[in-house]
């Protein structure tokens, strides 16, 4: 009788001192995960996006999610002028977004904000971008699956093409991107 008072007050003290759940600050989650797709800026060919593969991270509390996330596109060639003309695109930035639950699915509001590099007729340029838009997350288990649908704004100047001489050069480049999603959360 003694020893099982023993153990079941061992019991007691144990499962006093057990981590449970921090919620004082809301529900705590992270993702991780892989992205491909592609992006069309129709204002001016070549294409500075095509197709495209990346990733991110991010963090979210009590729906507000905070993240970065790169990807590198592989742009287009274009021969219009006599001259091949290569470009390809990367994106580096920081995400900011709300994620609202509907049922399994999940929808976030977002906002890229970043430095895009372009490659095009033999010169690199940077600039900054910005990219409005939103993420569906649909979980399965630990993982997600997702789908993203953006806009994407980078300032003409950023075309390395106006060193050298644009043949009717934009006034900005303006896209659209749209990628899946796979990845993990925790």
């Amino acid at each position: 009788m003694g020893r099982r008072i023993g153990w079941v007050s061992c019991a007691i003290v144990l499962l006093g001192i057990v981590p449970r759940t921090a919620s004082a600050l809301g529900p705590v989650g992270i993702e991780v995960g892989a992205i491909g797709g592609g992006g069309t800026n129709p204002s001016y060919p070549p294409t500075l996006l095509g197709f495209g593969v990346g990733g991110r991270a991010g963090v979210s509390l009590s729906g507000v999610y905070l993240g970065a996330g790169g990807i590198y596109y592989a742009g287009g060639s274009s021969g219009a002028t006599g001259v091949t003309d290569d470009t390809h695109t990367t994106l580096l930035g920081g995400q900011a977004g709300y994620t609202f639950r509907l049922g399994v699915l999940r929808v976030r509001p977002l906002l890229d904000l970043g430095v895009a590099e372009i490659y095009e007729a033999g010169a690199t340029q940077s600039a900054f971008y910005l990219q409005p838009g939103f993420t569906l997350l649909v979980p399965l288990g630990p993982m997600y699956v997702g789908l993203d649908l953006n806009g994407l704004l980078i300032p003409s100047h950023a075309r390395p093409c106006l060193a050298t001489g644009c043949v009717n050069p934009p006034t900005s480049d303006v896209g659209l991107t749209m990628h899946g999603q796979l990845g993990v959360m925790f």
